[in-house]
């Protein structure tokens, strides 16, 4: 049998079996590429988040221990272990004591709402005051002689102490002590390094690379850029940023400036000058004359007249009420995060300080409140008052600051005062009280001033503009017109012509002359200010000259007899040193304030002969523009000057210039008229500036009195502020005491 025919099967089917294997191939290779891709991503991203990470938690380190330094005068020490409380030695690095930041700031500390990872930590342990782990009592305020007052409080005070000294210590670095690499590769000291450890294991089993790792003092540099070796991250903060931060002032290693330390200090010579001045009030007895010349020389003897002359209790209260509103801002602030304006509490202790030592001063040299504060009253009279009232008994150094708070108010806005100085200078009780003018009526006067002079000004304008008008002029005596009848026809428009521009020249000509008495008038003005600046110039050269010869009496005096007392010899180099500063214009180089014043006798001199050179110039220049305007022709005038002046029998009545005419000539020319419109002019000047100078002191008078009645010093359940007695020492020592945050005992962390 023939076998059965077989179709034998098609190729194109194992041909398609071949192809889904290569389709198969390429599909495995394609996935594979995109998990090592996507792997190789997500393996880039992860340094970015650990470095994330790792910022975060520096930060948030270096806030808590910037606000643990503010609250309690000093940095936490290192720990030597994580999450503990055993301090490692002084200079040390340890561990970032995270649980003596919680307890002593009241709040956990987290980084991306996680808690802190475990971070190195090296804070600088100098020698001696210079630890900043430590809390001690680096600053007191210094007295005139050097010499310090103990009064033992620990604050952010003496921190800042601490920091100034830190970085005077740290002008050669010791890598014993808190440093790190600047860019620069330069190793120098800091107040204290962070450092956060890397995903990579460190060097000798640890979490941390390099130095960060060891127990030394050293960090590697923030500036240090991750590699394979390395990636961890440094945060450090130098003295200088610390300082600036809690509001010390630069911490500059070669010139440091402690601003709150500083502030202190000058309190500090406030009471000083307190103690100096009962000291020397038996000498003021003496020298009753010697305060009235300093008084006279204020800006150049200031700190003799703080001694001798009546203090300004306006000034000093309104200092104190400024500082004073600005302090209880910054101590309510100072309860919520994030502490910033608890660093400048110090500060405006301190100025709240030297206001109320200031008022105490006033209100015990002069025995009133309400006489200083006077605003209009002349230095000078103030002084020759206090040196009458110098030879009463010294009153109390302690002042009543409610009393001073009144008298602010009282001197803004005016009313009745209860007490005054009799005939022989006792302060007395008014009964009934006088009215008293504050700054408010200062200005209400000054603002009728200037309504006054400007009324007074228009006025004359008004007069002026009557005599200037044209055409017609009314001042000109016109001709009468030419008569038709007595001419031909053809001569009418001719004549008709000729009268008219006979009138305009005459006008052009009056115009002409009166722009010249206007010149020669202007000038005459200046000549007459130069002559009153020559002659308050000779007055100064005068009052120097007195001065000097008091002052040389004086110093005769001290070298006949010299003093042995303290108080004495004071007052005698101080007579000395005047007499110098008068005579040969002996000052300090920095003294501006004595070159813009000129006070002394040779530039007193210098500035006479100025003046009279100048008023020789103005007076020739008054002179030529005067015959400039005599020999102007003009028409001829009508008699416009009042008959009632004598213009009459002078034969004078249409006169336009009469020659240096003297305040004695009553006759209204213009060229009077206009002079006195040119004072008038200078009057609404000085009036507008009186009155912009007494409203500016009174909107701040005003301000300060607002201010005050804001604040509270205490009071009783219904709210009454009551009166406040301090002494000025006392004053200086609740200062020193309150510091930053009030005084310091101990820090969560410390030993016991």
């Amino acid at each position: 049998m023939r076998a059965p025919f077989r179709r034998r099967p098609p190729t194109f089917p194992r041909l398609a079996r071949g192809v889904s294997l290569l389709e198969a191939t390429l599909l495995v290779l394609l996935i594979g590429g995109a998990l090592v891709t996507g792997f190789l991503l997500l393996r880039a991203h992860g340094p970015v988040r650990q470095a994330q990470v790792q910022e975060q938690a520096l930060q948030a380190a270096d806030e808590a221990l910037v606000a643990y330094a503010a609250a309690y005068a000093r940095l936490p020490c290192p720990v030597s272990a994580p999450g503990g409380d055993t301090c490692v030695a002084s200079g040390a690095k340890g561990w970032l004591p995270v649980r003596a930041l919680e307890e002593g700031l009241q709040r956990p500390l987290a980084s991306d709402n996680r808690r802190l990872p475990p971070l190195r930590y090296v804070a600088y342990g100098g020698s001696g005051g210079t630890d900043l782990a430590v809390a001690s009592d680096r600053f007191n305020p210094q007295q005139w002689d050097g010499t310090a007052y103990e009064f033992k409080a620990i604050n952010g005070l003496d921190l800042c102490a601490g920091l100034a000294s830190a970085a005077r210590e740290s002008l050669t670095a010791n890598s014993a002590r808190a440093n790190v690499l600047d860019a620069d590769g330069v190793r120098v000291n800091v107040a204290y390094a962070l450092a956060a450890a890397g995903p990579s294991p460190g060097n000798a089993s640890g979490r941390f690379d390099g130095h960060n790792q060891d127990a030394t003092g050293q960090m590697e540099s923030p500036a240090q850029l991750a590699s394979a070796d390395y990636d961890d991250r440094v945060r450090a903060r130098g003295f200088d940023s610390l300082a600036r931060t809690l509001g010390c002032g630069y911490a500059d290693a070669s010139s440091p400036d402690n601003i709150m330390a500083a502030s202190l200090d000058l309190v500090a010579l406030g009471v000083d000058m307190a103690n100096e001045v009962t000291e020397q009030h038996d000498g003021n007895k003496e020298d009753t004359e010697l305060s009235v010349v300093f008084a006279s020389l204020s800006e150049v003897f200031a700190g003799i007249n703080v001694a001798l002359a009546g203090a300004n209790v306006a000034n000093s209260s309104s200092t104190l009420a400024t500082a004073s509103a600005q302090l209880a801002a910054a101590i309510a602030a100072c309860a919520l995060p994030p502490w910033a304006q608890c660093a400048l509490i110090p500060v405006y202790t301190a100025a709240v300080t030297a206001g109320g030592i200031a008022v105490g001063l006033a209100i015990a040299a002069t025995v009133t409140a309400a006489v200083a504060l006077a605003p209009t009253s002349a230095a000078l009279a103030l002084t020759i008052q206090a040196s009458e009232l110098a030879k009463q008994p010294l009153g109390s150094s302690q002042a009543n600051l409610t009393e001073a708070m009144e008298n602010v108010c009282l001197a803004a806005e005016g009313g009745y005062t209860t007490h005054g100085l009799d005939g022989n200078g006792q302060l007395v009780t008014l009964d009934p009280p006088v009215w008293h003018d504050g700054l408010k009526q200062d200005v209400e006067k000054a603002e009728d001033d200037l309504a006054t002079a400007t009324s007074e000004r228009d006025g004359a304008r008004a007069q002026l503009d009557a005599l200037e008008k044209m055409p017609p002029s009314p001042l000109i005596d016109y001709p009468l017109p030419p008569d038709p009848d007595a001419s031909d026809d053809d001569d009418d428009d001719a004549n008709y012509n000729a009268w008219v521009a006979l009138q305009r020249a005459w006008e052009e000509a009056l115009r002409v002359k009166m722009e010249a008495v206007r010149a020669s008038e202007s000038a005459r003005f200046e000549y007459e200010k130069s002559r009153k600046a020559e002659q308050d110039a000779q007055r100064e050269v005068d009052t120097m000259v007195e001065n000097s010869l008091q002052l040389a009496s004086q110093v005769s005096a001290c070298d006949a007899a010299p003093p042995s007392d303290r108080a004495g010899q004071l007052r005698c180099d101080n007579v000395r040193a005047a007499q110098r500063a008068i005579d040969l214009c002996e000052f300090n180089a920095d003294d501006t304030t004595s070159r813009e014043q000129r006070q002394c006798l040779p530039w007193k001199r210098e500035d006479l002969a100025t003046a009279s050179a100048a008023r020789e110039s103005a007076y020739t220049t008054w002179q030529n523009r005067q015959g400039e305007a005599l020999d102007k022709p003009q028409p001829p005038l009508k008699d416009y000057i009042d008959y009632g002046t004598g213009c009459w029998f002078f034969a004078g009545c249409n006169v336009l210039l009469i020659p240096n005419q003297d305040e004695d000539d009553k006759r209204e020319t213009y060229a009077k008229t206009y002079y006195k419109y040119l004072g008038m002019v200078e009057a609404v000047k000085l009036a507008q500036s009186n009155l912009d100078k007494r409203r500016a002191d009174y909107e701040q008078m005003h301000a300060q009195c607002e201010d005050l009645r804001k604040l509270s010093l205490g009071g009783d359940a219904a709210g009454e502020v009551l009166g406040v007695v301090v002494g000025a020492e006392e004053i200086l020592r609740a200062a020193d005491d309150r510091g930053t945050v009030g005084r310091v005992q101990s820090g969560p962390g410390d030993d016991p």
